[in-house]
């Protein structure tokens, strides 16, 4: 099997904060890169304010797609998508942790 494709996005920190709590398990976004069912997103919280990514140790979420729902319907506009997130089978559900700054995968230190 081949590895997922790894899509990395900007996300506002009220967003964001949201997904990581668990209390939001989808995305909307542009569909400007071809979704599909079994990518990674990688959400970065992202400020405008401050003009780059938070510096915190929780600053990046990796997420499965399990579900695309394409615009054009439901009252989505067209050329867009909504994502449906889910943890992603090969990390632990805790938390996503990249490997460049110093920690497994998956581990809370």
């Amino acid at each position: 099997m081949k590895p997922p494709v790894v899509h990395s996005l900007k996300t506002l920190p009220a967003y964001f904060d949201a997904v990581w709590r668990g209390d939001k398990t989808f995305e909307v976004r542009l569909n400007d890169r071809c979704f599909q069912r079994h990518d990674v997103v990688s959400l970065e919280r992202h400020d405008p304010a401050e003009g780059q990514g938070v510096s915190m140790s929780f600053n990046r979420i990796e997420k499965e797609i399990t579900y695309v729902l394409p615009g054009g319907q439901f009252g989505i506009e067209p050329g867009y998508v909504v994502l449906g997130l889910g943890p992603r089978p090969d990390r632990f559900p805790c938390c996503h942790r990249h490997v460049e700054d110093g920690h497994a995968p998956g581990c809370q230190t």
